[in-house]
């Protein structure tokens, strides 16, 4: 009796796989990593490649959408540690946090209770965002580790005909670095005021010709400050002071591995907060006023060349 039931399963799961199939025209064999945008030229800026805005690689002066490309170079200058500081900086985006979780918003739009499904965001063509209800999470609970990103395209405006209803403002697309030969490291240690510590380190390296390996990681904690909100200003209350609840700590896990057309992508995050507003009905300055997230990912992909002109990827 088991053996129909396995079946059944098995076949569930093929059918959507075998209807993920999609053609597309045939891109680069591996991506190019974006030089330092500002020793570029006027006819060198318009020749950089994107792949988010058609689903396939083409130059920048080429693609259908208003594409902004964050460099490597842009992420070391900035100190970006999450999306959500890297969006901070680009036209057409305003940020918002509320103490428990970052809000996106574009072009005048945006309602931190949207819990920005409208903005898709990817991790080299792996969605994120949630798979009930669109939402995601461009801080540190998204699980993507900076130390590994190479570049970020961001398209701005909507692309919900490629990408579906999350694609409503704009399409975020996270490309991780490239295997290196020999293999690249990259680490770093941060200390700041408040109780902050955080680490994060990325390992990626070449196994061949059509062969390569990632991982990356990240820690990080803060004890945040008292905030003081005049709204619960009474002795009950504690005076509208929230003591060690801005508190914050996560770790996220990263991982690719590519053989010729077949690769197998995943990311892994928790995230534990406090929640010093009294928000959603919970009693003010309760030390046990917290919020946890957990999300993960993990992607098998067969992309490859059919023939010249013709590229099929099936995706699980």
């Amino acid at each position: 009796m088991r053996i129909p039931v396995v079946f059944r399963r098995l076949t569930s799961l093929l059918i959507p796989l075998l209807l993920l199939a999609r053609f597309a025209p045939s891109g680069a064999e591996s991506r190019r990593q974006v030089p330092d945008i500002s020793s570029l030229s006027l006819e060198e800026l318009l020749d950089l490649e994107v792949s988010a805005a058609a689903k396939h690689e083409q130059p920048v002066s080429e693609a259908p959408a208003a594409v902004t490309i964050i460099t490597r170079t842009d992420l070391d200058h900035w100190g970006c540690r999450t999306l959500y500081e890297a969006l901070e900086r680009v036209r057409g985006f305003y940020t918002s946090c509320d103490r428990e979780n970052e809000h996106l918003g574009a072009r005048g739009f945006g309602l931190p209770t949207d819990f920005n499904n409208r903005v898709l965001v990817l991790l080299d063509g792996q969605p994120l965002n949630d798979n009930i209800t669109g939402a995601v999470s461009p801080g540190s609970d998204l699980g993507v580790v900076m130390e590994a990103v190479d570049r970020i395209e961001v398209v701005r405006g909507p692309a919900s005909a490629l990408y579906g209803a999350s694609a409503m403002f704009a399409v975020i697309n996270i490309i991780p670095r490239q295997g290196g030969d020999p293999g690249q490291v990259e680490a770093s240690t941060e200390i700041g005021p408040h109780g902050y510590h955080r680490v994060g380190a990325a390992w990626n390296r070449s196994l061949g010709p059509a062969s390569e390996a990632a991982l990356a990681a990240q820690w990080g904690r803060t004890d945040g400050q008292d905030l003081y909100y005049p709204e619960y200003d009474t002795p009950e209350t504690n005076h509208g002071i929230a003591h060690d609840l801005d508190w914050e700590e996560y770790w996220s896990l990263q991982g690719k591995v590519r053989h010729r057309g077949v690769s197998l992508q995943g990311v892994a995050a928790t995230r534990r907060t406090g929640i010093p507003t009294g928000s959603f009905g919970v009693i003010f300055n309760d030390p046990r006023s917290r919020s946890r997230d957990t999300n993960g990912r993990l992607e098998i992909r067969f992309d490859d060349a059919v023939r010249p002109g013709l590229e099929v990827q099936v995706r699980g």
